[in-house]
Order: structure tokens, then C-alpha cells, then sequence
């Protein structure tokens, strides 16, 4: 008697976990279109985007897969981390100068599909980018206009398939880009406004794949640049001297 009720129950299961799971995502789909971010999905090949103006496909959620999330300048961050904790699937997450904490980033410990990360602009500090040990697969990684420092630096040691790297206007420092040296992939790096000299340039000439190199107001001089291209003549590197201190022409002689 026990029979029929078993079989259905394992037929119908499988299938009542796969709408649970998209009605998550079309909840998270639906927070993102109401913060004027933007959704991408993926199915077959194919991709298309749900956002402010566009309409959802009803149904969409239960055979198509969230690949990219991207909302910027405005919004509340955290609650869309919140939302796409889910999205085991995203592989881009874009939410540069929107509210984002160090409590919002431990909802990325799931997404370790994520191949590019921007959080740029937030306020991410080292307490919450300990997450990114988990995101191995990470080969952008933008966290530019944020707390971090040399010691939250140390989190993307690990991170071998990086090949690009934003840290402009951070604290980062000399002692921080020895974390680099690890990123061989890496093909540009922004380090402009960092609190970079000659000295820490010395931990950059490792990265024999690096294209680009963004170094203005810095510290760095031209005998480091110049030391520098010797071991990366390939790369590109934008920097301008740093400005030098006006003369009271009184205090000539």
C-alpha cells in the first residue's frame, strides 16, 4: 500500500526542490530590478538581461541559470548579497558604490563560481575580505576606493587565476604587494593613489604577464620606473613624476 505514495513521493520531490529554488531566484531577480541593477541569465548558449525596464519572462526562473549581477551608485548592497547567496551560478558580481559591508561580503562564501568581483567604492574593509580565500576562481577583482589594507591584501595569495587587480586609491603599501608576487597571471594592475614607492616595485617584477600598470600618485620615482621596465619591457606603465614642492622665490639666495 506503502508503494505507490513512496514512488510519487520520489518523483515529485526532485522536482518541488527545483521551484523552491527558482522562486529564490526569481525573488533575488525581482530585489535587483527594484534597486535599478540589472540581472543577466544564461540558458543553452544563450544570454539575456532583466532589468528596470525590462519585463521578467514568466517562468524564466525554473530553466534558466543567474550568471551576472550588476548594480552601481546606488542601492543597498548588502540586501542584494543577501538575495544572490543563492545564485550558486554567478560568475559576475558588480556592486561598485553601493552599500556593501563587511557583513554583506560573507554571503559570497557560496558564490564560488564568481570569475569577477567588484565591490569597489564600499565599504568593505580586511574583516570582511577574508571571504575571498573561498572565490579560487576569481580572475577579476576590483576592490579600488575601499578600506583595505596590506593586511586584508593577504586574502588573495590564493588567488592564482587573477589577471586583474584594482587598488587605486587604497592603503596599500610596499609591505602589501608582496602578496602579490603569487598572481602570475595577472595582466593589469591599478595602483594609482596607493601609498606606493620604489621600493615595493621590487615585488612586481615577477609578474612577467602584466600588460598594464597604472602607478600615478604614487611615490614611485623615475629611477624605479626606470628599474622596473627593465624587468617587465612588455608592460605598459602609466605614471607621471610626482609634483615638485614650489619655490618661495624670497628664499633664494
Amino acid at each position: 500500500m506503502l508503494e505507490f505514495p513512496m514512488l510519487t513521493l520520489l518523483v515529485i520531490a526532485p522536482f518541488a526542490g527545483k521551484v523552491q529554488q527558482a522562486e529564490r531566484q526569481r525573488q533575488a531577480v525581482e530585489a535587483v530590478r527594484k534597486a535599478r541593477g540589472l540581472a543577466q541569465y544564461e540558458f543553452g548558449g544563450s544570454v539575456w538581461s532583466v532589468g528596470k525596464y525590462e519585463p521578467p519572462v514568466v517562468g524564466v526562473d525554473f530553466f534558466a541559470n543567474v550568471v551576472k549581477v550588476c548594480m552601481m551608485y546606488e542601492g543597498n548592497g548588502d540586501a542584494i548579497l543577501e538575495h544572490a547567496r543563492g545564485m550558486t551560478n554567478l560568475t559576475s558580481l558588480v556592486l561598485s558604490a553601493t552599500q556593501v559591508s563587511d557583513r554583506g561580503l560573507e554571503h559570497l562564501k557560496s558564490l564560488t563560481n564568481l570569475t569577477r568581483l567588484d565591490v569597489a567604492d564600499t565599504q568593505a574593509t580586511d574583516a570582511g575580505l577574508v571571504v575571498l580565500k573561498r572565490l579560487t576562481k576569481l580572475k577579476v577583482l576590483e576592490l579600488s576606493c575601499t578600506q583595505v589594507t596590506d593586511v586584508g591584501l593577504e586574502n588573495v595569495k590564493g588567488l592564482k587565476e587573477l589577471e586583474g587587480l584594482g587598488l587605486w586609491n587604497t592603503q596599500i603599501t610596499d609591505a602589501g604587494l608582496e602578496s602579490l608576487r603569487t598572481l602570475e597571471k595577472l595582466t593589469w594592475l591599478h595602483l594609482s593613489n596607493a601609498q606606493v614607492t620604489d621600493e615595493g616595485l621590487q615585488h612586481l617584477k615577477g609578474l612577467t604577464n602584466l600588460q598594464r600598470l597604472y602607478l600615478g600618485g604614487t611615490q614611485v620615482t623615475h629611477e624605479g620606473i626606470k628599474d622596473l621596465r627593465k624587468a617587465l619591457p612588455e608592460c605598459e606603465i602609466h605614471w607621471t613624476p610626482p609634483p615638485t614642492p614650489k619655490t618661495n622665490p624670497q628664499d633664494q639666495p
